[in-house]
């Protein structure tokens, strides 16, 4: 919104010579923030839970003494549910917010499993 008032104002000199050093003031001291679009949304939580959790990660470290939810079957799970959005977006289709939340919901909790387990530390 600054910037388009700018423009006008740059087509009125007479105005902007009033108006430039409050402009430069608003422009300069002001950060414009621009949500993501859903696919590069997704493709950051994507980047974001692969980074986190120990996918590669070998059976005999994963599945340790005692296990409250099996943490190689829930790595397994949610690796499938992360290659199937990958190749969505890699065939243009558009996730929506509930596909964000619902990827982000099953994440955490996988995340609090192995947590409980001992997987991440």
């Amino acid at each position: 919104m600054c910037k388009a008032i700018s423009i006008t104002l740059l087509r009125f000199r007479s105005i902007h010579f009033l108006f430039k050093p409050l402009l430069s003031l608003i422009l300069d001291n002001s950060e414009i923030f621009v949500k993501p679009k859903t696919p590069v949304a997704m493709q950051q939580l994507i980047q974001q839970v692969r980074e986190t959790l120990p996918f590669g990660v070998p059976q005999g470290y994963v599945c340790a003494d005692e296990c409250k939810g099996c943490s190689m079957k829930l790595l397994d799970y949610l690796d499938l549910e992360l290659m199937a959005w990958e190749d969505r977006l890699q065939q243009g289709d558009v996730p929506g917010l509930g596909d964000i939340q619902r990827m982000a919901k099953i994440s955490r909790k996988v995340y609090k499993v192995l947590d409980k387990n001992g997987v991440l530390s």
